[in-house]
């Protein structure tokens, strides 16, 4: 049953600890509103089948959170291709390259679908370079930014009901406002840290994956006009 199951590094980084994160988000502000008084359990010794039941929940939220990430990818300050823009020159010779591999209509499409284009040409070239990596860590970024912000979020909430009682491992003890606040400066302050990483690599996934089209082109390219 389980013998064709592929797990890769992204379903850990991209979808299982931002899901975790996302889980104990959902899980403080649901306690915060509907039970207030009673104290935030966050961890109590579990079963096999209980770990698994929570890997499971938290992996399948963290699949909600990569969704939630590719809407807030279309927000400008969100948005990884602000921050990826070739030099004029060189973005005018990818588009001139993959006009002579796809004919001339490719020197209009948007950024997006010229960096699908290339993408595709170097998987069916079997030259992808390090575009696996890159979308790993920019899975996991992405899925922290978003994960942290919830999370501070669900902190914000129990800060404006009061001072939180939690309960972790058989211990009960108390939260107060100073280290709730501090909860929420450290969490929007890692959210701004995520982000930058997650559009630092995804500006590296997109340069890469262009310049190694357009050397590619150039390569195959050469050969022609020697022959000629």
């Amino acid at each position: 049953m389980f013998r064709n199951l592929q797990l890769s590094l992204y379903d850990f980084f991209g979808y299982l600890l931002p899901g975790a994160v996302l889980s104990l988000s959902a899980w403080v502000a649901f306690g915060t509103l509907f039970w207030p008084q009673e104290p935030v359990l966050v961890w109590a010794p579990l079963s096999t089948q209980g770990a698994v039941v929570l890997l499971l929940i938290a992996y399948l939220v963290g699949h909600l959170g990569q969704g939630i990430g590719n809407l807030l990818q279309k927000l400008p300050l969100v948005d990884p291709l602000c921050a990826s823009a070739l030099a004029p020159t060189l973005e005018d010779s990818v588009r001139r390259a993959a006009s002579s591999r796809f004919g001339i209509a490719a020197r209009d499409l948007t950024a997006s679908q010229l960096l699908e284009l290339c993408g595709e040409a170097l998987l069916h070239s079997e030259s992808p370079g390090e575009q696996e990596i890159f979308t790993y860590r920019e899975g996991f970024y992405r899925g922290i930014f978003v994960s942290l912000i919830f999370l501070a979020f669900a902190l914000i909430v129990r800060l404006i009901r009061g001072p939180a009682a939690v309960f972790a491992g058989g211990t009960a003890f108390e939260l107060a406002r100073g280290p709730l606040s501090f909860g929420v400066v450290l969490s929007l302050v890692g959210a701004w840290l995520a982000l930058q990483r997650y559009k630092r690599f995804a500006a590296y996934r997109m340069r890469r994956t262009l310049l190694r089209f357009l050397a590619l082109e150039t390569a195959r390219a050469a050969p022609k006009e020697e022959r000629r």
